[in-house]
């Protein structure tokens, strides 16, 4: 039952030297736990002498060569230290009234065990510490790598996104003219269903003869809908490089031109009426700016019954002939 308290009291000694242990400096703290390891091997020693005997010279001098070791192996310089305290002052402060001869041979082996095993430990740190390094700079590549690649998947899904929800049709094409993507805008221009197109020429949606390939800008043009009806579109076409400029496709956006179209005929047949019943027309009439009342226009009619010319007409204002 005394082991238990005894190990407890161990244990609050032990955190009781932790906590001031962690202030000091990295580079110091091998000395002071090589000096600690020194003072519990003498107490040891002088403990094991008073209460065995000389009997105990054996294991004391096995228990200080495993704290020399212990300390060289902790850090770079606190072996040869220990080696050195224990050598000369341990044996004197423990046997004061022995004489006390130094061996040589074993303090020579032991310095240089000491340095072996601190050269080899030094190794062993710095080569762990190399391995963290590396280890934490790998993982840090990884995950910058890993989120690189999810913010460009983002990005991707999200111009996929774009492409898919326009109006317009957007498709992608080899340099051999092999359609590769295929949008909604493209489905309802041309009436083919992504899985009718994606693989096949876009031969298929020109007339006879005319397959541009050149880069264009708002080119209008004829295609043929999957019925055969022909359908006036606007055409742009530009190319697809790599990251290193290499053009490796075509981007192809076309736009259904065709109630833009009608309505611009309708307007145009609408401007040809106004202005044969306006030229034809047995009354004068004119066009003049409101605010200026100056002439905009006058019809054959008015130039007959004033006399003016049409030039004359258009330099005069309302209120001269009125």
């Amino acid at each position: 039952m005394s082991t238990i308290p005894a190990f407890r009291a161990w244990l609050g000694w032990t955190r009781r030297f932790a906590v001031p242990l962690g202030r000091l400096p990295a580079w110091s703290r091998p000395y002071v736990i090589s000096l600690a390891a020194l003072s519990l091997a003498f107490v040891a020693a002088w403990t094991l002498l008073h209460t065995i005997g000389m009997k105990a010279t054996i294991v004391v001098s096995l228990l200080g060569d495993l704290v020399f070791l212990g300390s060289a192996w902790l850090g770079y310089g606190p072996g040869v230290l220990i080696c050195s305290l224990i050598v000369f002052v341990v044996p004197p402060l423990l046997t004061p009234d022995r004489p006390f001869q130094v061996n040589w041979g074993q303090f020579v082996l032991l310095t240089i065990i000491s340095l072996l095993v601190s050269r080899i430990a030094s190794s062993k740190r710095r080569n762990e510490a190399l391995l963290r390094q590396w280890g934490e700079a790998l993982e840090s590549r990884v995950q910058e790598r890993t989120l690189e690649l999810q913010r460009n998947e983002q990005r991707l899904a999200w111009l996929a996104a774009i492409v898919e929800s326009s109006d317009d049709a957007i498709i992608g094409e080899t340099l051999d003219g092999t359609i590769t993507s295929w949008n909604r805008g493209a489905t309802v221009l041309y009436q083919y269903a992504p899985q009718e197109m994606i693989g096949r020429s876009r031969a298929i949606l020109y007339p006879e003869g005319r397959h541009p390939s050149e880069e264009l800008q708002g080119v209008e043009m004829i295609h043929t809908r999957k019925d055969g009806s022909p359908v006036v579109v606007s055409l742009t076409k530009s190319p697809i490089s790599n990251a290193e400029g290499v053009m490796q496709g075509v981007s192809t956006i076309a736009r259904d031109m065709t109630a833009q179209r009608a309505a611009q005929e309708a307007l145009e047949q609408s401007e040809q009426r106004y202005r044969v019943l306006f030229e034809n027309n047995p009354q004068p009439m004119w066009v003049y700016d409101p605010m200026t009342l100056a002439f905009l226009t006058v019809n054959d009619t008015a130039v007959l019954s004033y006399g003016y010319s049409r030039e004359e007409f258009l330099q005069m204002t309302l209120a001269d002939i009125r």
